[in-house]
């Protein structure tokens, strides 16, 4: 697709009411500015409020609509953000986006060690 740009919309880890307005607000500007291809990047949201996944729902309808490129990267299926798109029984229309995915869990790591001490001078 020549031409066109990519969008990342990547929202705060808590997607509540606030956070899923600015949601709203950045996909209009990015709507405006013509041939766009939008990202929902949904990977870091750990919280999912009703308005959140409102906002979602809708930025999907609009952009399908338009005949926007969209395409939506859900938050692992476990987490908590996951479980509210369960309940709400959202995964399929979700992942109806053009190239959705649902990302794995990750392996949690060990805690960095702090090198404050190691660095400050004696």
């Amino acid at each position: 697709m020549c031409g066109m740009r990519s969008v990342i919309l990547r929202p705060h880890p808590v997607l509540g009411p606030v956070e899923a307005m600015r949601l709203r607000q950045n996909f209009e500007l990015v709507a405006s500015a013509g041939r766009v291809r939008v990202v929902i990047d949904l990977t870091g949201v750990s919280a999912l409020s009703a308005a959140g996944l409102a906002a979602v729902t809708h930025i999907l309808m609009r952009g399908r609509r338009t005949r926007m490129s969209m395409r939506v990267l859900l938050p692992e299926q476990g987490s908590d953000a996951g479980q509210i798109i369960d309940h709400a029984d959202l995964w399929r229309f979700l992942a109806s986006a053009h190239g959705a995915t649902r990302t794995a869990p990750c392996r949690s790591l060990p805690p960095l060690r702090s090198l404050d001490s190691e660095l400050t001078p004696a």
